[in-house]
C-alpha cells in the first residue's frame, strides 16, 4: 500500500529543515528531499518550487533558477530587457533576489520577502552595480512587506525613495505600471497611518494612472482602497459608492477574489452602520464567492475576521441562549481566520485577530483564555520583523 501524502503542515516543517540546511551549507541532499515532497495543495506546490528556485540561486545556477522562477512569475515584469549573459554575478544575484522576493509576497511569505529584498538592496548599494529598475522594484516590494508588519512609516520612506529613483533616472514613462503601483502603495500606507488626506491624494493619482494604462483590475482595486479610506473617515455613503463601483468592475472582469474582497468591505461598512442583517448578507455572499476561488490564506483569513466581527456584534444585540450561541459562532469563525492567517506572515492582521478573540472570551466570561489571546496579540505585534527563513 502506498504511503499517504504528508499534510501541508508536515511539508511546511520539511521545507523549514531544507531552508536551514541550505543556509548552513549542508546542501548535499536538498534536491532529493524536495523531490520526496508531494502535496495536492496548490499553494504548497508553489512553495516547493520557490524553495527549489531559491536553492539554485544560492548555488548561482542561474539557468535552473530561471526555469523554476519563470513558472511562478514573469521576469519581464521586473525588467523586460533583462539578459543574464550581459550582467555580472552581483547584478544577476540582485535580479534573482528581487524576483524571489516578489514571488514570496505573492505566497504571503512577507518576512521571507523582506529578507530577500533587503539582500537585494544591499547588493545594489555596492560600487559598479547600477540597476535602477531592479532597485525600484525592490524598494516598493520592501515597502509592501512593511505594511503587512504594521511598519507604515518605514513603508512610506521606501515608496518615496522609489519615486526619487524614478525621477532621477527619468523612468516615469517607461515604468508607468510601477509608477502607478507606488502611488497605490503610498495611498494604502498613508491610510494606515491615519493621514487620510495624503492617502486620498495618492489614491486618486493611482486611479487616473490605471485608467490611462488602461488596467481595469487595478482600477477595481483602487476603488476598493478609496472606499476603505472613506470608511475610515466615517463617510459611509461615499465608501459604499466606491466599493460598489469596485464590485461592478470585479463582476465585469470576473475577478472572483475582488468580488469576495468587496463583499467583505461592504459587510464592514454595514457593520459600522449597525445594519447587521445587511452585514450578515454580505458575509454570506463573501463565503459563497470564496468557494469558487483558489485558497488564498491571507484573503480567506481577512474574510473570516470580518465574518467573526459581524457574529460578535449580533451577539451583543441579543441575550440569553441566542447570545451565547452567537458568541460561540464568532469564536469558531475567528478560529478559522487564525488557521488561515497563521499560514502567512501578516503580523499586523494576526495581532488584530488575537485581540478580537480576546474580546469574545471576555464577553463569554472566560478571563484566562482572554488573557492568553491578549498575550498572543502582543507577542505577534512585537516579534522581530523580517525573521529568518526557518523560525
Amino acid at each position: 500500500m502506498p504511503q499517504s501524502s504528508p499534510q501541508p503542515s508536515e511539508i511546511e516543517r520539511a521545507l523549514r529543515r531544507i531552508r536551514l540546511m541550505t543556509e548552513e551549507g549542508q546542501e548535499e541532499n536538498v534536491l532529493e528531499q524536495l523531490d520526496a515532497l508531494h502535496t495536492e495543495d496548490p499553494q504548497m506546490q508553489q512553495e516547493i518550487i520557490f524553495i527549489r528556485a531559491w536553492y539554485y540561486t544560492q548555488k548561482k545556477q542561474w539557468h535552473e533558477a530561471f526555469q523554476h522562477l519563470s513558472t511562478l512569475y514573469n521576469p519581464q515584469s521586473i525588467q523586460n530587457d533583462w539578459e543574464d549573459t550581459t550582467h555580472t554575478e552581483r547584478e544577476r544575484r540582485a535580479f534573482y533576489l528581487v524576483w524571489l522576493g516578489t514571488i514570496a509576497v505573492n505566497l504571503s511569505r512577507y518576512d521571507d520577502a523582506s529578507r530577500l529584498f533587503t539582500k537585494c538592496l544591499e547588493i545594489l548599494e555596492m560600487r559598479r552595480v547600477h540597476l535602477p529598475k531592479v532597485r525600484i522594484k525592490a524598494l516598493y516590494g520592501q515597502a509592501m512587506t512593511c505594511i503587512t508588519s504594521g511598519l507604515n512609516a518605514v513603508a512610506i520612506q521606501h515608496y518615496q525613495e522609489a519615486l526619487k529613483v524614478c525621477a532621477k533616472e527619468k523612468l516615469q514613462q517607461e515604468l508607468k505600471r510601477d509608477f502607478a503601483n507606488i502611488h497605490y502603495g503610498l495611498a494604502d500606507a498613508y491610510r494606515q497611518t491615519g493621514d487620510f488626506g495624503s492617502a486620498r491624494t495618492y489614491g486618486r493619482r493611482a486611479l487616473q494612472m490605471y485608467v490611462d494604462l488602461p488596467d481595469r483590475y487595478f482600477v477595481c482595486r483602487v476603488y476598493n482602497l478609496l472606499g476603505r479610506i472613506a470608511f475610515q473617515l466615517g463617510e459611509h455613503q461615499v465608501a459604499a459608492e466606491h466599493i460598489m463601483e469596485s464590485l461592478s468592475l470585479a463582476v465585469l472582469e470576473d475577478r472572483v477574489g475582488m468580488k469576495m474582497i468587496n463583499f467583505v468591505a461592504m459587510a464592514d461598512v454595514r457593520l459600522a452602520e449597525n445594519r447587521l442583517d445587511e452585514a450578515q448578507r454580505y458575509c454570506d455572499h463573501a463565503l459563497e464567492t470564496a468557494e469558487h476561488m483558489q485558497d488564498d490564506h491571507h484573503l480567506w483569513g481577512m474574510m473570516y475576521m470580518v465574518c467573526g466581527k459581524v457574529a460578535f456584534a449580533r451577539a451583543k444585540e441579543t441575550q440569553g441562549e441566542e447570545a451565547r450561541w452567537l458568541l460561540l459562532e464568532a469564536q469558531a469563525i475567528f478560529e478559522k481566520a487564525e488557521k488561515q492567517l497563521t499560514q502567512t506572515q501578516a503580523a499586523a492582521h494576526l495581532s488584530e485577530l488575537y485581540g478580537r478573540r480576546a474580546e469574545v472570551y471576555e464577553a463569554m466570561n472566560q478571563p484566562e483564555k482572554a488573557l492568553a489571546c491578549w498575550k498572543s496579540a502582543f507577542d505577534v505585534s512585537t516579534a522581530p520583523w523580517g525573521a529568518g527563513w526557518y523560525e
